[in-house]
């Protein structure tokens, strides 16, 4: 996941001087905006999720309908080159085509991430009544015995894992958030090249037709 993170970030180039675009700035206040969103929000995210599930799903299809559109198959279906001007449009198209592929990877691995951590999230994760009381019985056996160390109380050892729950929930939402702004993010930046790869295969198409239209000097 990592090197697919890597490889996607390095297709965002900067479209004049082509060096690579600084996003550490943007990715640290969207990590902060999650943390701070998971902290207000409390409970009150649980019925977002279905929302969050239904918005990564309508989104990564319409981006396999783009991967697999007669419109991001960048060069295949297109004329030989005649110039040097389409020349330069091949070599852009090849690059677009490239990056595309490499967004489209990044994108459905955040989809698929995203949705485990909203499966996750939904389901309320907790030991069943007869564990818990088995649990209790035994810890307060263990608490009667003198040889037995000094060990917290019952009450002390319950608060401690409802916190411990309650901040793994807090992380695990604050990453439900961060990775959905991501995908939102690729998704933009996913739509930019495939933009990009229509506008200039209709240039390309056009100079072509005008040029079979030409009289024959």
């Amino acid at each position: 996941m990592l090197k697919v993170a890597k490889d996607n970030y390095k297709t965002y180039r900067h479209p004049t001087t082509r060096d690579v675009e600084p996003h550490i700035k943007r990715l640290l206040a969207t990590a902060a905006t999650a943390m701070l969103l998971a902290l207000l929000a409390g409970k009150s995210t649980a019925p977002s999720f279905s929302l969050m599930a239904t918005a990564i799903s309508v989104i990564a299809g319409f981006t396999f309908s783009a991967l697999f559109s007669g419109h991001a198959i960048a060069i295949a279906d297109l004329p030989s080159a005649c110039s040097p001007e389409d020349v330069d449009d091949r070599s852009r198209l090849d690059s677009l085509d490239a990056n595309h592929k490499i967004r489209t990877k990044y994108f459905l691995a955040l989809c698929i991430l995203e949705l485990a951590f909203l499966a996750a999230l939904v389901v309320d994760f907790s030991l069943p009544t007869f564990i818990k009381d088995l649990a209790s019985d035994a810890y307060r056996y263990a608490y009667r015995i003198p040889t037995t160390p000094i060990l917290p109380k019952i009450h002390e050892v319950r608060d401690g894992l409802a916190m411990t729950k309650l901040v793994i929930v807090w992380a695990m939402n604050s990453c439900a958030i961060f990775i959905f702004a991501e995908c939102l993010y690729t998704f933009h930046r996913l739509s930019e090249s495939i933009l990009k790869i229509i506008e200039i295969r209709k240039k390309y198409l056009q100079r072509h037709s005008a040029l079979k239209r030409r009289p024959p000097t």
